[in-house]
């Protein structure tokens, strides 16, 4: 729909979602810098940062995939294996296992958490 996507609300609120959670991941990342800054070891700061971000790339990916549809396989007007978003789809997916699986920052977190309940 051109410019127009935008103004469906389920779009907006996506985008608005995404947009708050990479706001948020920011001020996490400054966050852990300013431990560093400080002389401490981070805690679970950098698993927390790889975690959300590799799962917000993830969603967004997701998302673009499902308003393209079929659309996402085709670049520059061909249908295409190589299509960008398709290609970042998978990229988004490999994140969450490369540099420690999503699920293994998970424990580092509640180890963390754990041993200082």
């Amino acid at each position: 729909q051109g410019s127009r996507g935008c103004e469906h609300p389920y779009v907006r609120q996506r985008l608005v979602e995404f947009a708050t959670e990479a706001q948020c991941l920011r001020l996490g990342r400054y966050r852990a810098l300013t431990t560093q800054l400080r002389g401490r070891v981070p805690g679970p700061e950098s698993s927390s940062a790889k975690l959300a971000s590799s799962e917000l790339n993830l969603r967004v990916m997701m998302f673009a995939n499902e308003l393209l549809g079929s659309w996402g396989s085709v670049e520059d007007g061909k249908a295409s294996g190589s299509a960008r978003w398709v290609r970042g789809l998978l990229d988004a997916r490999e994140h969450t296992i490369a540099g420690g699986t999503s699920e293994i920052q998970r424990m580092v977190i509640a180890r963390h958490i754990l041993q200082t309940a």
